[in-house]
């Protein structure tokens, strides 16, 4: 009776651990010898533990095949969107075609209607794209300042070098030829709201500080950067000869001037 009561303890044991290798190193690590299974009981329990590495090998190489193909999906869209950018500037949004884009990607028009459903939708996902990464260029700059006037100075000398660096980008940026649909209005919407919060978080403790002016909320981005960012647009369309690298210092001291407290 009392080996039975044993055998059904160490049955029970044995189901409910999850981690049935474990579970026999420690029954058997108590007395320093190996308990006294059932019949078949160690035989079941190498085929579970070997059925548990199995699935946990499966598991792990389902995980690297989903990062690997999340790194091809990120690598086909942006080499689309560089084609895109690229057909753009030569003939225009309205002068490319969706099979312009494809040849000049290289990738298949499935991938491209896959991707991004139509040429307007690639259109729409490069202005977001390309305002993101300027956005987060621009916080990432601003962090590395160590006071109001360096973070003013800051955000006029990142818009000159940025413009200068992404012309062309910075050209489709400032047109104004893009249907957007609503899905896309409503993402520019947040992406602009993200920005302008990061940036007011940044400034607030130098207008709390008086080293800047206490203005109206919706004076700051224009009296700062509408400026030079009027400047780069007519810049970028002929209108200027001089480039915005030789007037950094011109913008940021207006800029300065006009913020400072």
């Amino acid at each position: 009776m009392k080996d039975a009561r044993q055998l059904t303890q160490k049955q029970n044991f044995l189901l409910e651990s999850d981690s049935r290798l474990e579970c026999l190193l420690r029954v058997g690590s108590g007395s320093g010898r190996q308990p006294a299974w059932p019949p078949g009981a160690e035989q079941i329990l190498k085929i579970d533990w070997g059925r548990d590495r199995v699935s946990q090998h499966n598991t792990e190489s389902a995980a690297k095949s989903a990062g690997t193909r999340s790194l091809a999906t990120r690598a086909r869209k942006a080499s689309v969107l560089a084609a895109a950018l690229e057909c753009f500037s030569r003939a225009g949004t309205d002068g490319t075609t969706i099979h312009d884009i494809q040849r000049e990607a290289d990738c298949s028009i499935g991938s491209i209607y896959h991707h991004f459903g139509s040429k307007e939708g690639i259109a729409e996902e490069l202005f977001l794209d390309g305002i993101s990464r300027f956005n987060r260029g621009m916080v990432r700059n601003l962090r590395k300042c160590g006071g109001a006037e360096e973070s003013v100075r800051a955000v006029v000398g990142y818009y000159c070098e940025w413009s200068t660096r992404n012309r062309d980008l910075a050209r489709y940026l400032h047109s104004r030829d893009i249907d957007f649909s609503a899905d896309a209005r409503a993402r520019l919407k947040q992406i602009h709201r993200d920005y302008i919060t990061a940036v007011f978080t940044w400034f607030a403790p130098f207008v709390t500080a008086g080293d800047m002016r206490a203005l109206p909320v919706d004076t700051y981005v224009p009296l700062i950067s509408g400026p030079i960012q009027e400047y780069v647009r007519r810049w970028l369309s002929g209108h200027h000869r001089v480039g915005p690298r030789r007037v950094r210092e011109i913008f940021s001291d207006a800029a300065w001037n006009a913020v400072k407290g």
